[in-house]
């Protein structure tokens, strides 16, 4: 989800987003199989099943928030951009020389 939201595309991020969503429903798979081979109890397997539940309507919601933003012009997702100023006489010095690099 991340990689989707770090490729600043609306697209992008909810490709990502359907991934996770797909992820999840595997998730989901695979606590029904362990219960049924006897890993996890009916009491054990239900918070987990509730958590994916949650989870999954959390990744509708923001795909669908995102589908809107697309139908409506496609806005580019953004962090503000940051001024880092650093002075060179500030920065350690390298502790190889040139030597090290042959």
């Amino acid at each position: 989800m991340a990689e989707g939201h770090g490729r600043y595309t609306p697209r992008a991020h909810r490709s990502h987003l359907y991934i996770a969503r797909g992820s999840l429903a595997e998730t989901d798979s695979w606590l029904d199989q362990l219960r049924r081979m006897g890993y996890l109890t009916t009491e054990e397997e239900a918070p987990l099943l509730q958590d994916c539940r949650e989870i999954t309507a959390m990744l509708t919601h923001k795909i669908l928030a995102l589908d809107r933003l697309i139908e409506d012009g496609g806005a580019q997702l953004r962090e503000t951009q940051e001024s880092y100023d650093v002075e060179v006489a500030t920065l350690p010095q390298v502790p190889f020389d040139d030597e090290d690099y042959v």
